[in-house]
């Protein structure tokens, strides 16, 4: 996470609203910014005072939680589940959030999980552009509107109307990834002029918080779940990506306790894990 190019982002949007919209909505624009930064705010010293806590237990090999790890998304088979899109939430499901940045924890959350295939949002990706189809015949759009009548709103979204704005944008991510390849946040918001950089940080740090959330089980599982980057992964597998960015939430205690034996000298062949896993890479490293 980089605390300048936020301020600078910050400083941008405020000069590029009062330019062109006004006191009133450039008043309103700081508010949810000053509110959204606030949060970060209180994360980042939950956060620290997280990686404290470890350190005082021993633990040696805990990863920066600001680490943005390169993944092949065809490594990622796995979601964890929203409770409330469960028919039955088990005793040991977790959900993870933005709070768990960094966190270790044990338990059998790794295991309830579901096949990535199965979320409608994939279905819709491979159906759209692998089959030709509309998003109506995708079934995307019944399926959000169900849940936008349950919530009140999804992925921003309040209405149909939101929904169709938002897919035909997802029309332009795909054709963008397929011509440009899959860029950083950091990537894209070189590109953008001054305007379209306004729009696009409306959330502070979006650099790092922007990129798609994902969990490492106990046996180095790499789980979706806990943040947005849906589609953006969708689309990764659909078009053979190589690799693209993510952040880290939840580790699993005992892929904690493999990176800590690393750490302390053995190889990863003799912990049982894949040494090429890409949450090893700042161990392997260290020792070169």
């Amino acid at each position: 996470m980089n605390f300048v190019s936020g301020f600078q982002a910050a400083f941008r949007r405020l000069r590029y609203l009062l330019t062109n919209e006004g006191i009133r909505s450039t008043g309103y624009s700081v508010y949810r910014y000053a509110r959204s930064y606030a949060t970060i705010l209180a994360v980042r010293s939950l956060v620290a005072g997280r990686l404290h806590y470890y350190r005082a237990r021993g633990y040696d090999a805990v990863a920066d939680p600001y680490r943005l790890l390169s993944i092949d998304p065809a490594r990622v088979g796995s979601y964890i589940p929203r409770p409330d899109n469960l028919p039955t939430v088990p005793p040991e499901h977790y959900y993870p959030s933005d709070t768990d940045l960094g966190r270790i924890k044990g338990g059998r959350w790794d295991k309830c999980v579901a096949e990535f295939e199965d979320l409608q949002k994939y279905r819709a990706i491979v159906g759209r552009f692998g089959d030709g189809q509309t998003w109506e015949d995708t079934g995307i759009f019944d399926e959000l509107m169900e849940i936008i009548e349950r919530r009140g709103s999804v992925d921003g979204c309040r209405s149909e109307e939101d929904l169709r704005e938002r897919y035909q944008q997802i029309d332009v991510l795909y054709h963008a990834v397929k011509t440009d390849g899959y860029l950083s946040q950091t990537e894209i918001n070189s590109r953008l002029n001054d305007e379209q950089r306004s729009d696009q940080e409306r959330k502070p740090f979006s650099e790092f918080w922007g990129e798609p959330a994902i969990n490492i089980g106990r046996d180095g599982d790499l789980l979706f779940g806990g943040g947005g980057g849906t589609h953006r992964i969708s689309i990764a597998k659909l078009l053979d990506v190589d690799d693209i960015p993510v952040r880290v939430g939840l580790r699993h205690r005992a892929w904690q306790e493999k990176r800590e034996q690393i750490y302390s000298g053995r190889s990863p062949q003799e912990v049982g894990v894949d040494p090429n896993h890409p949450d090893l890479r700042d161990l392997v490293s260290c020792r070169e």
